[in-house]
């Protein structure tokens, strides 16, 4: 298992952050999401670079804390007792084989959606998502 290096740079587009507070952050979705798991569906590495295609799963079963993740947008989101299948790509920088940077993109609209956490709008299956339309369909009205 890989490592967390103690210079961890967090590459977010909202911020740069140390393994230091990494900790919380992946405290808090563990706390939200007691079960979470990743899925590899696909891996690409290259020099230092190491590139996850995942789906992620897990059930909402305890708080998701103001400004971490979805929380950033949603604030604190209680929890909701329902599950979420979605994408996301990690890219992870290795140095010495351990972690050193780290950048991700998370499909939190579908996410979000599944928990039922977004007013109006009905859940979407990660299935349905990835449903392509062939040029002759038109999605549902």
């Amino acid at each position: 298992m890989t490592q967390c290096h103690p210079e961890l740079a967090c590459l977010a587009a909202h911020s740069e952050q140390d393994g230091v507070t990494q900790r919380p952050r992946v405290a808090a979705w563990r706390t939200a999401f007691p079960d979470l798991r990743m899925e590899v569906q696909e891996e690409i590495t290259c020099g230092d670079a190491v590139v996850h295609r995942v789906i992620a799963r897990g059930t909402h079963l305890g708080e998701f804390p103001p400004g971490i993740g979805p929380g950033r947008v949603l604030d604190a989101m209680p929890p909701t007792g329902r599950s979420f299948e979605a994408d996301q790509i990690h890219i992870h920088q290795v140095r010495g084989g351990k972690i050193t940077g780290h950048a991700a993109t998370r499909n939190d609209l579908l996410m979000l959606s599944q928990l039922g956490l977004l007013p109006g709008i009905e859940p979407v299956s990660e299935t349905a998502w990835r449903t392509q339309l062939t040029p002759d369909a038109r999605p549902p009205a």
